[in-house]
Order: structure tokens, then C-alpha cells, then sequence
């Protein structure tokens, strides 16, 4: 009898219980349970895939189905694969001509063949080379032609052997215990989280994003890494193509036990940084709520899924984007701001030690921001064996290509270069007064706009459309802002690979053979490399009025510290460029977003009668945390064994 009537009292605790919990939540929504502008995240493959989209599993499986149908290819399988076979290395989407695909995003053409580049080790030939093939059209592939392309070998000959080399340092390690480990943590405290209260503000399909006023198109190159394309604001083209290059590391070490190791000066290079993406983990390397994407290659003799090669979110900044303040009523007497959120895609990048994180992010006032982030795993002891200091000095290199189409794809390129005047005083003419003042400079070919840094002189770099102007009769154009330019200190041409690395940025005319400024197989023969990147503008093209293409080069040095154990932290360790509105509107876009915080005076004339605070209509009304879940992180990929 006393156990039913315990059993009662617990039925009755459970039905409290969940009646607290449906009043609870029917009070307080659960956070991005509802999306009022119905945005929607679809990861599926297209069956009809765009001009910008990877290759689908389904394009991949037939290209190898017809690679390994021709007989005089001899593809090995990679179990049996020996120096004396064929090995299909890589493939990778073989954009069509610029022109095409424009008319195609313009409604004035059909799309163009999506055909495919491919990558295959000739190991049965003597000497052994590599072919670079063009196959298509997809997904019914018909032909392979060899790859031709302007200002590139179409074959490398003779694979120089890479010799094994090993490094040896004396050095020291110190154990640390756990139990120091935990002398050193306060007590169970999370960190803050952010949320989407209304669900995600962006959609995705088919490799295609549409967030607030932008829209872009994304895929990650296994040769050269990720990429946007087809760049959107407001429905405006601002860049045909903003994507990596090829990311180097100069390193030297100073100072080891050994002399040979005393002058160590070596290269490492991720031009094929799209094989070296790795998994990112939510949590860690994304917020918990991000947007997992994976890729899809073409390894050896199968397609192989990398897991969560990219992350896309939403985030709060934490600082304003803009603000003003003013108590005066003859001021106007209010508050405008705008806390900065933001869209982001992130990808990682990994070699060995050397890992990379590189950001493509989209401001509310037409800024978008590129940064790429450093973060090694050290090894290399401080000190040698004779107690003198060890130092290990890496130059970190990244180059992209940035394709801007600002009112179109024709275009100009100029300089307003800052510079020091002096004037005499009316008052007194013996008596002179400095300041600056701006100078335009207009570029008009490809040799005039190599752009070298002299670092005592102030620029701004302005891309323009001389036929495109604002209401104030400005010609709309968009700034180029470099935050990590660095100086190449070796003597030039010694790094035959990596020749971007002297400039800061050279501009070419556009050409469809300018793929790319390194090719993924140019650390095997640094004599006579694939691609000479001078080639693009030692013609010295004309780029008044021209489409124009922006080779931009980021770089930092890195002298290895202590605090850089056992992983180098990305605070301080970051290269960034910006592409930024420059009269290209007739004021702050951000002004329209919803987002803004406006505060007036009721009454400016009787300041006690309080303030008015509008939210631009956005909801206040709070929302519970969704259940946490570990899914995203059943996704992760270490990838162990899969180096390239």
C-alpha cells in the first residue's frame, strides 16, 4: 500500500514536472525553432550542378570509370602502384572562359560544359613525367585533351628525386604531470555562447549562399584550395573570383648543435592546399552552431568524402560596426550603432606542422574580409647543447587571386598616393606651413602597376569604372586594403617557385589561362617550374578600361618563442586584406540593415520625459537554448594516413 502511494506521489512529481517544462517553453521559444524569413540549409548534391559547383560524386565516379576504360593510360591501383605505373593524382573542376559564364549569370546564354582537369604520374615512361589532361564534357565524359594553357608546360619532365633529409636537435623535454595541469584551472566555468534566436539568416544550396545582402558561390580546388566565386552585394557583381593561390613557408634555424643545421634554409609548399583540408571541429575551430560542408575528391582509383572541410556561421563580432553618440539636442541629441555580424566561411589547411585557417568574411556595409591564420606545432629546442640560443625563423607566404568587377568587368586601376607639401603663410610668406595632400595616379599598364611597397609612402590602391558614378558624380569604385604586406629579403629570383613573393600585388588583364599563379606540382622541379608567374605581366598589357585581375601577396615572419609550445596561437599570427566600398555608395549600406540601434529623446526639449529605442523592428522576445547535441562532432575526419 505505501509503495502505490509513493508511486502516485512520483506520477504526480513527473506530470508537474513536464507541465513546468510545456509552460516553460510555451512561454520562451526554443532559440532558431522558427525562421521567419524561411532560410533553409541544403547540402545535397545538384543533379544539374552551376558553373562554380565542385565536382559531384557522380561527375567524379564516371571520369574515373572512363579514365581507367583506356587502356593506354595503365592507371595503377594505389595498393600496386610502384614508380613504373600510372597514378591518377588529382581532378579538379577546369573552369570554362570568363565570358561564357558570364553570359550565363546574365541570362544571355546557355551554361557552359562542366569539363574537368586531371592529374596523372606517367611513371611507365622514361624519363617519368606528368600529364596534365582536360576531360569532358560531364558527367558523360567523351575525350581527354592534354592541357595547353598560355605562359605553362603542358608536361614536366623528369621528376627530380626529392632527397631524404632529416633534421637532429639536442634538446630537452620536460614532463609536465596532470595533476600540475590542474593546479592551474579555476573551477567549472563555461564560456559565453551566442545563439540564433530566429534560426539562420542565410541559405545554402548547390555550393550557393544568399545571406542578408550578399550572395556568393563557394567550392574548395583540390590543387589550389578554396575559392568564392560570382561575389554579390545588393545584387551588384563585386568580384568574379576571390580564391588562394598557393601558401609557402620560408624557414631557416639558427644557432643548432649541428653545422649543417646552423644554415638551414628551406621551403615548404601547400600549393595543392585543397587535398591538404582537413576536418574542422565545432566547438573548437567553429561555433557549436555552424554549418558543416563536406568535399568530395577523386583519390587514386575512388572518390573519398573529406568530413566538415569547411564551416559556414554567423557570428557577433562584439564591436560596433559604426557609432555615434551626442547629448547636445543642437547635435541632434541621439545614439546610432551597429554591432558587427557577420557571415564567415572558414576552411583548414594542413601540411605536417603547418596548419592554416583561412576566413572569407562579409560585413553589412559591403566589406568583405579575407584572413588567414597561422597556427604551428613546434619542435625545434630553444636552446643547443652548448647553451647558446636556437632561433627558428619562419616567413609565412600566401598568395590569391582576386578578380573584381566593379560596375561591371570593365575597369580601371589608380593610386591616391599621400604625400607632403609645404606652403608658404599669407601672413608671412617667409614662414612655411606643412601638410599633406593626395595625388591620383592612374595605371595604364601591367609593368606601371606592380605594386612594391615602399613603406614610407602612403596609398590607397582604388579599382574603379570610369562610366559608372554616384549621385555626387564620383566613379564607384572599391579600395584594396593590405594588411600583411612583408618584404622579401632573399635576393630575387633565388625562389623560382614562389617569384609573387617580391610583390606586394601586380594587376594583369584578365586571360583564361591565368588559372592560377603556382601549379601543384612546382616544388618537383624548381629549375624549370609549371607556371612562371612573371610571364602574367611581363607582356605589360594595357588595364585602362580592361578586366582586370589583382594578384595579391600576404606575408609575416614568425621567430619561434617559448609561448609558441606546444602550438602557435593565431592572436597575432593573422594576414588579412580587405575590399572595401570607395564611393561606390551614396552612403553606409549598413544604415538599411535591421540590425541598428537608433536612441532619440522623446522630447529634446524636456530630456526627462526619457528615450525612445528602436531596434529596427527586430524581436526582443527570448528564446531557451536548443538540446545540445554531439552530432557535428561524430563528423570529424583526422584523415590519419591520407597525406598527399
Amino acid at each position: 500500500m505505501a509503495s502505490a502511494k509513493y508511486l502516485i506521489v512520483l506520477i504526480g512529481c513527473l506530470t508537474l514536472a513536464r507541465a513546468a517544462k510545456r509552460e516553460t517553453h510555451n512561454f520562451h521559444k526554443v532559440c532558431g525553432l522558427e525562421n521567419p524569413n524561411h532560410n533553409f540549409i541544403d547540402l545535397s548534391e545538384p543533379l544539374e550542378p552551376g558553373p562554380f559547383h565542385d565536382l559531384t560524386t557522380n561527375e567524379l565516379e564516371r571520369l574515373k570509370t572512363f579514365l581507367e576504360s583506356n587502356p593506354d593510360r595503365q592507371l595503377s591501383k594505389p595498393e600496386n602502384a610502384n614508380s613504373s605505373g600510372s597514378i591518377l593524382l588529382a581532378a579538379d573542376l577546369h573552369l570554362p572562359p570568363k565570358q561564357d559564364i558570364l553570359k550565363f549569370l546574365e541570362s544571355k546564354g546557355q551554361q557552359p560544359e562542366r569539363w574537368a582537369r586531371v592529374v596523372i604520374f606517367k611513371g611507365e615512361t622514361i624519363p617519368h613525367t606528368v600529364k596534365e589532361l582536360v576531360c569532358g564534357p560531364l558527367p558523360n565524359v567523351e575525350k581527354c585533351e592534354l592541357l595547353n594553357l598560355k605562359y605553362r608546360q603542358s608536361l614536366i619532365n623528369t621528376l627530380k628525386g626529392i632527397p631524404k633529409a632529416s633534421l637532429k636537435y639536442s634538446g630537452r623535454k620536460e614532463a609536465t604531470s596532470a595533476d600540475q595541469i590542474r593546479e592551474t584551472l579555476r573551477s567549472e566555468q563555461r564560456a559565453p555562447l551566442q545563439v540564433e534566436p530566429d534560426g539562420k539568416r542565410y541559405t545554402i544550396k548547390n555550393q550557393e549562399v544568399q545571406y542578408l545582402d550578399w550572395s556568393f558561390s563557394f567550392r574548395v580546388s583540390p590543387m589550389t584550395g578554396p575559392a568564392l566565386y560570382n561575389v554579390k552585394f545588393k545584387g551588384d557583381r563585386i568580384a568574379y573570383e576571390i580564391s588562394l593561390s598557393q601558401i609557402a613557408i620560408q624557414h631557416s634555424v639558427q644557432g643548432a648543435d649541428l653545422p649543417s643545421d646552423s644554415v638551414t634554409d628551406t621551403d615548404d609548399d601547400l600549393s595543392h592546399g585543397g587535398v591538404q583540408s582537413k576536418s574542422l571541429v565545432v566547438g573548437g575551430d567553429c561555433p557549436e552552431y555552424s554549418t558543416l560542408i563536406d568535399q568530395t575528391v577523386l583519390r587514386y582509383d575512388q572518390t573519398e568524402t573529406r568530413k566538415s572541410a569547411l564551416c559556414l556561421f554567423e557570428v557577433n563580432n562584439g564591436h560596433p560596426l559604426r557609432r555615434h553618440l551626442s547629448y547636445n539636442k543642437d547635435e541632434g541629441g541621439f545614439y546610432g550603432g551597429l554591432l558587427d555580424s557577420v557571415l564567415t566561411l572558414r576552411a583548414g589547411v594542413s601540411r605536417g606542422n603547418y596548419e592554416y585557417v583561412l576566413d572569407f568574411t562579409f560585413h553589412q556595409n559591403g566589406i568583405i574580409e579575407t584572413r588567414l591564420m597561422n597556427t604551428d606545432l613546434d619542435s625545434v629546442p630553444l636552446t643547443s647543447e652548448r647553451n647558446q640560443p636556437i632561433y627558428e625563423i619562419h616567413h609565412h607566404l600566401a598568395h590569391f587571386k582576386v578578380d573584381l568587377d566593379i560596375a561591371g568587368p570593365i575597369n580601371r586601376y589608380k593610386t591616391l598616393n599621400v604625400v607632403k607639401e609645404a606652403i608658404p603663410l599669407r601672413q608671412n610668406l617667409s614662414v612655411l606651413h606643412y601638410q599633406t595632400r593626395v595625388e591620383q595616379e592612374m595605371k595604364s599598364t601591367e609593368l606601371e602597376a606592380v605594386y612594391d611597397s615602399n613603406f614610407n609612402n602612403t596609398k590607397y590602391l582604388i579599382v574603379y569604372s570610369e562610366d559608372s558614378k554616384t549621385v555626387y558624380g564620383e566613379n564607384r569604385g572599391y579600395r584594396i586594403l593590405l594588411n600583411a604586406m612583408t618584404k622579401q629579403l632573399l635576393p630575387q629570383g633565388k625562389e623560382s617557385t614562389i617569384p609573387w613573393s617580391e610583390h606586394q600585388m601586380v594587376v594583369t588583364k584578365h586571360s583564361d589561362d591565368e588559372v592560377s599563379s603556382s601549379s601543384m606540382l612546382s616544388m618537383f622541379d624548381v629549375t624549370n617550374p609549371a607556371v612562371d608567374f612573371n610571364q602574367f605581366f611581363k607582356d605589360n598589357d594595357n588595364i585602362v578600361d580592361e578586366d582586370l585581375v589583382f594578384w595579391i601577396t600576404q606575408g609575416m615572419y614568425h621567430i619561434v618563442s617559448s609561448e609558441d609550445r606546444p602550438a602557435t596561437t593565431t592572436v597575432g599570427n593573422q594576414m588579412t586584406f580587405f575590399l572595401l566600398p570607395y564611393n561606390y555608395f551614396s552612403e553606409c549600406p549598413s544604415m538599411g540593415s535591421r540590425d541598428s540601434l537608433y536612441v532619440t529623446y522623446k522630447d529634446r526639449n524636456n530630456i526627462k520625459l526619457g528615450l525612445t529605442v528602436d531596434r529596427g523592428d527586430n524581436s526582443r522576445e527570448p528564446c531557451v537554448l536548443p538540446p545540445t547535441s554531439s552530432g557535428n562532432l561524430l563528423k570529424l575526419d583526422l584523415g590519419l594516413g591520407k597525406w598527399f
